[in-house]
């Protein structure tokens, strides 16, 4: 998961993982790893997922971890415009350091800020266009709204 800082991948990692939730925002200031096994198709999937913090300070160890990425979810939060104009960097500082092409998923996350909302729906859309994504998603990390349909969509083009 790559997006910039409070766009709200740490929220999303300990959703998806099952752990308690914690309101109070506290920038990730290494890398989380965690390990999730899904069910596709009737078959066991283990899934390493890894939630780089979105400092600046963080870059030059984000290259160790970039060249054996299978999949990538690149997150923005739709109430902080900069950070949607922002993932087209992460997607360049990302292809970077990959061999080949991976499966990306665009997300929008804090959907249940509606009423601080920058970014549309559609710029969303057009985006998912635009970085030749899999799929784009608005969800909630915090209320657990389209996380698993995020990870679920990624883990089908990966096995």
């Amino acid at each position: 998961m790559l997006g910039s800082s409070a766009v709200g991948k740490t929220t999303t990692f300990k959703s998806i993982l099952g752990e308690l939730l914690d309101v109070n925002y506290r920038p990730s200031l290494s890398i989380n790893v965690g390990y999730k096994l899904f069910n596709l198709n009737g078959k066991q999937v283990g899934v390493r997922i890894w939630d780089l913090g979105g400092q600046l300070l963080h870059r030059e160890v984000w290259k160790n971890y970039y060249a054996n990425t299978e999949g990538a979810i690149l997150m923005y939060d739709i109430t902080r415009k900069v950070t949607f104009t922002e993932i087209k960097n992460w997607k360049r500082e990302m292809s970077k350091y990959l061999q080949k092409k991976i499966p990306i998923i665009l997300v929008g996350n804090k959907c249940d800020l509606e009423a601080q909302r920058q970014v549309s729906l559609d710029e969303g859309k057009l985006l998912k266009n635009k970085l030749r994504a899999i799929g784009f998603f608005e969800t909630s990390a915090l209320y657990n709204t389209n996380i698993r349909e995020v990870f679920e969509l990624l883990i089908s083009k990966l096995f």
